[in-house]
């Protein structure tokens, strides 16, 4: 498995891909990994699962490739929450 900000590297070049300016649109003072509508994706989406619908995410185990779920690894909650903020903060101050 890849490191955690290798994973959410990956998230964010999906949500480049399907949601151009997504970083804009998630709210870091809410944003929690370990909440269905408060994480990444549910904070767009409404909910965790209507998320991965909407992003065509089926396959077993592809969320935990992006970031967007801790899988196995409960120590990675913290890090995860850490990297997505400190990801969306760095687009938000870049020119």
């Amino acid at each position: 498995m890849n490191t955690v900000a290798e994973r959410v590297a990956a998230g964010a070049a999906l949500f480049d891909d399907r949601e151009p300016g997504w970083y804009r649109r998630r709210d870091l003072d809410r944003m929690d990994i370990m909440s269905c509508c408060d994480c990444v994706v549910g904070q767009r989406h409404g909910t965790y699962g209507a998320g991965l619908i909407a992003l065509g995410i089926t396959e077993k185990g592809r969320d935990v490739e992006l970031g967007f779920h801790w899988g196995p690894r409960f120590e990675d909650i913290d890090a995860l929450n850490a990297e997505w903020r400190r990801l969306i903060t760095e687009r938000r101050s870049a020119p």
